[in-house]
């Protein structure tokens, strides 16, 4: 099982996931940046940007230190940033009903994802609806 983390930033810019894999490091990771020394550590994030418009270097510098940040406090973990580019733009409001399904499944389709709420009585309970 996976925790996943949704979010957008205002003025259509981007949508970034962020999951735990509940996972070693793969090698693969560490060969590509490291040399023969790399230790994989305990846990392994995902985060992955879609963006809607091109951003500049300096946009990207704040995405890579936001996500440091997010994720620096918590011991032994490797993590990658990847960007790509969405194909349509998330309408993120108070999901309910059939349309919490559809967005779910718009959220696994851009982002090649597997996210699944069994309840969603229980997500609405999250945001209080």
């Amino acid at each position: 099982m996976s925790f996943t983390v949704l979010m957008k930033v205002p003025k259509r810019l981007l949508t970034s996931l962020i999951t735990d894999t509940k996972n070693r490091t793969p090698e693969s990771y560490g060969k590509a940046i490291f040399d023969d020394s790399f230790e994989p550590s305990d846990n392994y994030f995902s985060v992955k940007v879609g963006v809607l418009d091109d951003l500049t270097e300096k946009q990207k510098e704040w995405i890579l230190s936001f996500a440091e940040s997010l994720l620096s406090y918590k011991y032994d973990i490797d993590y990658s940033v990847d960007f790509f580019d969405l194909n349509c733009d998330f309408e993120v409001d108070y999901p309910s009903g059939s349309w919490l399904t559809e967005f779910i499944e718009m959220v696994n389709d851009q982002f090649e994802s597997g996210i699944q709420v069994e309840n969603t009585q229980s997500f609405m309970n999250l945001i209080q609806k």
